[in-house]
C-alpha cells in the first residue's frame, strides 16, 4: 500500500466525520459523558458519606475523564488542523546536511 500524502489524509478524515461510522462512536461518547455527569450528581449526593480529600480527588477524576472524552469527539478535526499545519518532512535525515 502506497503512503498517503497529509492532502489526501485530510481529506479521508473530512469525509470520515460526517460519516455513519463516527456518528454512532460519537452517540456513545456522548452516553459516556452523561454516565459521567450522573456519576458526579451521586457522588455530591454522598458528600456526608467521604472523607472531603477523597471527595475531592473523586470530582477531579470524574472531571479528567469528561475532558477526555470531549476531546476524543474532536479527534478528527484536530488531526485535520494537525495536517494541515504540518510542514513536509525532508527525506534526508543527515544531521550535517544543509537545504540550501
Amino acid at each position: 500500500m502506497a503512503k498517503k500524502t497529509n492532502q489526501q489524509k485530510r481529506t479521508i478524515l473530512e469525509i470520515g466525520k460526517d460519516g455513519e461510522f463516527w456518528k454512532v462512536i460519537c452517540e456513545f461518547l456522548e452516553e459516556s459523558i452523561e454516565r459521567i455527569e450522573v456519576d458526579k450528581t451521586e457522588a455530591l449526593e454522598a458528600l456526608t458519606d467521604i472523607p472531603a480529600e477523597q471527595f475531592k480527588v473523586k470530582l477531579l477524576v470524574l472531571e479528567a475523564r469528561k475532558q477526555l472524552i470531549e476531546d476524543m469527539k474532536r479527534y478528527p478535526e484536530n488531526l485535520v488542523t494537525y495536517l494541515s499545519e504540518r510542514k513536509p518532512v525532508s527525506e534526508n535525515y543527515d544531521p550535517y546536511f544543509k537545504s540550501l
